[in-house]
């Protein structure tokens, strides 16, 4: 019983590894989709105009579909901008399901409603998740900001005044930084807002300490032990 705890454990600490695992299957679910389409592109143009396209465009749209599955497929794959990824292919999900599987209705011998609306699911669940940890983007986007250097004092040196420390300042109100009315507010560079974008979580470059009930500000720091717990 202890070792069946210890195994739940430690499957709740790398949940989002699991989540990844279902990023990369799909990826190359679609990518393999996007390869079959290539291989036999009639298959797809038959799904075209069954959902009402005229025949002159079938052709086009079919390479088109088939290497937004290949490359958007590769992209989820490898977590690559994995929500630009998943957005491009929601669009041709949304038709399959509504406009070509949806009039055939549920358990059909293919099971091609049930398939691609699953499909849909997990691409808007990416979409909205981002790319996690087991990612490219967490690879390029996700790292320790180097501390901040300290340049020296211009000559002659003004008076050293002593700060307090963070820990010990309070506001008007009494309130320290671990008071539950003092929030912690990060500010972020500009570059990070991309990094968010991608589902990366993005570290800010100082935190300022401001107090919810006279709306003092507190403190504010740029230690990198800090700036990484409020990533």
């Amino acid at each position: 019983m202890i070792q069946l705890s210890r195994f739940y454990q430690w499957i709740e600490k790398r949940s989002n590894f699991f989540v990844d695992l279902v990023r990369i299957y799909l990826g190359l679910g679609l990518f393999v989709r996007g390869v079959l389409f290539f291989d036999r592109p009639v298959l797809l143009s038959e799904s075209l105009l069954s959902a009402g396209q005229q025949a002159d465009g079938t052709g086009f749209l079919a390479h088109l579909i088939a290497m937004i599955h290949v490359g958007g497929g590769l992209m989820l794959a490898f977590g690559l901008a994995t929500r630009i990824a998943a957005l491009i292919q929601i669009p041709i999900l949304f038709v399959a399901v509504f406009f070509v599987h949806f009039p055939q209705g549920l358990m059909t011998s293919g099971q091609s409603l049930e398939f691609s609306a699953l499909v849909l699911f997990l691409l808007v669940i990416l979409f909205i998740r981002g790319s996690g940890k087991l990612s490219l983007d967490s690879y390029f986007l996700d790292r320790v900001p180097a501390p901040i250097p300290e340049l020296p004092p211009e000559e002659p040196r003004p008076p050293i005044v002593t700060a307090p420390p963070i820990s010990t300042a309070t506001c008007s109100c009494g309130h320290d930084i671990n008071h539950h009315l003092v929030s912690a507010i990060p500010t972020f560079h500009k570059r990070a807002w991309f990094a968010l974008f991608m589902g990366v979580p993005a570290t800010p470059t100082m935190i300022t300490y401001r107090c919810r009930e006279c709306g003092e500000v507190i403190a504010r720091t740029r230690d990198p032990e800090i700036l990484w717990q409020h990533r």
